[in-house]
């Protein structure tokens, strides 16, 4: 044991290995550097933990056996004993302890129990009961990077094949498509050579996958691809490429993938799915040992129990655990308990339950008051009594009122009763304010010299004048030089970050015939957003060759308020959009619509019109009349516009007001480069816990619906669609960010494993390159310049 007072030569250790001395060392300092500054005296041991199992190694020398084998023991567990004169919460020491733990590189430790008296380590006698006890997970990185690797997990993989070929300057990124490992292989330097040499990568990268034996991944591409500094990571043709069958191929225990195996009942897999998931940052993981989860049936239910050393947050873990299981149907499962508790403690902090296909309670029929007596014989069917009708319409007029009478049958009831003193007097009020009114009219003209000045007629809208613009800009362009070959879609962000003339002039170097590009983004445009623009706002014969969906994880938010596409469903243009959708078939766009709609309602107007201009001598002024009040009166409209143009004002550039304007290709060119120094002295630094845009995120909702309506109308129509994850500043991408991009990653991957998109990110193209941005999530113009030409330069984009 060591105290806290004690040095290092007069510690007392447990002797396990030969240089368990340096690494005992090594446990007193960080535990000293975390429980000192507290006035925590503290002791240790390093106890021999038995291992219940042992594992074989077969004839062909196979490091793994089972998903959850691996072939490092966890032999030794950390005994600490925590006492001080103070009541210390739990929480207050569980991140510092497991963090300086985890760093000093343990070697073959499976956790530390740290447990808390308040006591002087004096006073304890060894029979006390702690006030509480930790629980911290030691197990080495390399350890659960092997672990969910064999489960075939793609990152945990790259880790690995990254940490096993850093030593000869090779860098790995890996894609899975189709069951197989696609991997790229570039040098990390260029002194000694361009590319990396064949023989020392698959020497390095054969042994360990074929040891792995991945789950589910039946084959290997391993490309080796020549060094480009001046392209920013771009990927050009491989030197050479090998093809390596897996362990996988053709093996029923190996070739299902994780997700069947859980469909199946496999309690393994189902524990790495829901590990993994709630465990999206790897570097998080390891630095604080993430959270763990214990799996139990019993009687019909699935009890999953979540551990951390600060307890896991119920409405984040319940929600993915049962979304999860929801979609599994798992056999012989009736329900669910979600349970979290900080690690260590033998009790949960909380449980949530669901049961899967509940029975319906029966309830007792309602008591139905008796039925009168069937007549004898069958009545014909009566004729519509109009007057009733009339009746009851006048009724709710009050022109007349109902009159309690006895009927044949000895059943009250009322019947309407006419009458007429009201009725006439209220006539004759109206024909004499009618009458009033066209001789006060007519006055006011001539008094005021009213005549009828011509202005815009105001027409309905999206309320969003973007959006209405790009419209009309597409539309002319289709009409004067035919549909774009490429379309681009998304946000602001790819508003201001895809340039379409650079674009076009790349892909033209590289052979293309003077393809046609527009730039479609507005501002805010979410997945919804986009999919009402292809779907319904476009007809098929408008829609382009290729469209380019330029965006990021924030428009794919399902958890928050989509205000851009509420504005635009709650306008008018959409409600007619809508009414002539219900009438006609899918085939009319947006402007076919509205003209169609526009001119029934103009052969009623003009019905009605000469009718009234008959009766009154007033009407044939009303055009006069309209124009003035509008002149005095500001409208629902006029008012959007003064807001617009009150916004447009505040809205400047280094203190000086320049107009923003979109140019024929629909893209918004920003001048302006972010400087950290300067321009969050002007704005506040909005961290990724209090944007609005992450709020409840998540990705499974109506955001993903519409993604999904739009990757099938595209397949219809045989049109590829690729996303980018538009690039980010390294400011903005602080940790709760980067943890909803690894999440957002890992489903646009899901997406491109199924054929149904083509995935291409780069979020950290520019990571520290201020200059490339006009702020910290939106390029300017020399970013929207390169990602422009990295785009056309892209060989998976079939332009």
């Amino acid at each position: 044991m060591a105290d806290s007072n004690s040095t290092d030569s007069d510690a007392t250790f447990i002797q396990t290995t030969d240089t368990a001395s340096a690494q005992q060392r090594r446990i007193f300092r960080a535990l000293q550097q975390v429980l000192s500054p507290l006035g925590v005296r503290f002791e240790f041991s390093i106890r021999d933990l038995t291992q219940a199992t042992k594992f074989a190694v077969d004839d062909a020398q196979t490091i793994f056996q089972s998903p959850d084998a691996c072939w490092q023991a966890l032999e030794y567990r950390l005994w600490v004993r925590c006492y001080s004169q103070k009541t210390l919460d739990p929480q207050l020491l569980a991140e510092p302890l497991v963090q300086q733990l985890r760093q000093i590189d343990l070697q073959n430790f499976q956790d530390a129990i740290v447990q808390f008296s308040r006591f002087t380590a004096r006073e304890s006698t060894g029979t006390q009961i702690p006030d509480w006890q930790l629980k911290l997970d030691l197990t080495p990185p390399i350890v659960r990077l092997r672990s969910w690797a064999r489960w075939g997990d793609v990152q945990a993989i790259t880790k690995l094949l990254n940490f096993e070929l850093a030593p000869a300057d090779i860098q790995v990124s890996t894609v899975l498509k189709n069951l197989t490992l696609q991997i790229f292989c570039t040098v990390t330097s260029t002194q000694a050579a361009k590319f990396p040499a064949k023989k020392i990568v698959l020497d390095t990268i054969a042994p360990l996958l074929i040891a792995l034996t991945p789950q589910g991944i039946q084959g290997a591409t391993i490309h080796g691809v020549q060094f480009q500094p001046d392209l920013s990571g771009q990927l050009e043709p491989p030197v050479w490429i090998h093809w390596l069958d897996l362990p996988a191929l053709g093996d029923p225990h190996y070739s299902p993938t994780p997700i069947i195996l859980a469909a199946r009942g496999d309690e393994n897999a189902l524990q790495f799915i829901l590990e993994r998931l709630l465990n999206p940052d790897l570097e998080q993981c390891f630095t604080n040992g993430g959270v763990s989860l214990s799996l139990l049936f019993r009687h019909q239910l699935l009890h999953v129990m979540s551990e951390a050393v600060v307890c896991p947050i119920q409405s984040q873990i319940a929600t993915t655990v049962i979304k999860v299981l929801t979609q599994l149907r798992l056999p012989g499962i009736r329900g669910v308990r979600v349970h979290g508790r900080r690690a260590g403690e033998s009790i949960s902090q909380w449980t949530y339950g669901v049961d899967f296909d509940a029975p319906q309670p029966i309830l007792p029929p309602l008591a139905s008051p008796p039925k009168p007596p069937e007549p004898r014989f069958v009545a014909a069917k009566p004729k519509i009594n109009w007057g009733q009708k009339i009746g009851a319409y006048l009724v709710k007029t009050r022109i007349w009122t109902p009159q309690l009478v006895m009927a044949k049958t000895n059943q009250l009831f009322y019947q309407p009763r006419f009458r007429w003193q009201p009725s006439i007097l209220l006539f004759l009020m109206g024909v004499g304010l009618v009458s009033m009114g066209d001789l006060a009219i007519e006055l006011a003209i001539e008094a005021r010299h009213l005549k009828y000045t011509p202005t815009e007629a105001i027409q309905s809208s999206f309320n969003n004048p973007l959006l209405e613009q790009k419209l009309a800009q597409y539309q002319l362009r289709c009409l004067q030089h035919g549909v774009p070959d490429v379309l681009i879609v998304g946000s602001s962000r790819a508003l201001r970050g895809v340039d379409p003339e650079v674009l076009r002039r790349s892909l033209i170097d590289r052979g293309y015939q003077n393809p046609k590009v527009y730039n479609f983004g507005i501002n805010g445009a979410t997945a919804q957003v986009v999919d009402l623009i292809l779907t319904q706002l476009l007809s098929p014969q408008q829609l382009p060759k290729l469209v380019i969906w330029a965006d990021g994880a924030r428009a794919f938010n399902s958890g928050r308020s989509d205000r851009t596409y509420e504005a635009i469903a709650m306008s008018d243009r959409f409600r007619q959009l809508a009414l002539i959708s219900a009438i006609n078939t899918n085939s009319l766009s947006i402007f076919q619509a509205q003209s169609s709609l526009q001119n029934t309602y103009q052969a009623i107007d003009n019905a009605i019109d000469r009718r009234l201009d008959r009766v009154s001598s007033a009407y044939h002024h009303r055009t006069i009349i309209k124009s003035w009040l509008q002149s005095k009166i500001p409208t629902a409209d006029r008012r959007q516009a003064l807001l617009s143009d009150i916004a447009a004002s505040v809205d400047t550039l280094d203190g000086k007001e320049q107009p923003r304007e979109i140019n024929f290709d629909g893209f918004l060119p920003l001048e302006l480069t972010f400087d950290p120094n300067t321009y969050y002295q002007k704005y506040n630094k909005v961290t990724g816990d209090s944007d609005g845009d992450y709020t409840n995120f998540q990705l499974l909702g109506n955001q993903d619906r519409a993604l999904n309506r739009t990757v099938e109308l595209l397949k219809r129509q045989k049109i590829p669609l690729v996303f980018v994850n538009m690039p980010l500043s390294d400011i903005y991408l602080d940790k709760v960010r980067r943890q909803y991009e690894v999440v957002f990653k890992q489903y646009m991957q899901t997406m491109m494993e199924s054929d149904r998109l083509t995935f291409i990110d780069l979020d950290v193209m520019f990571d520290r390159k201020y200059d490339r941005f006009s702020d910290p999530s939106h390029l300017n113009q020399v970013g929207a310049n390169d990602v422009s030409k990295y785009l056309a330069q892209v060989n998976e984009i079939r332009w």
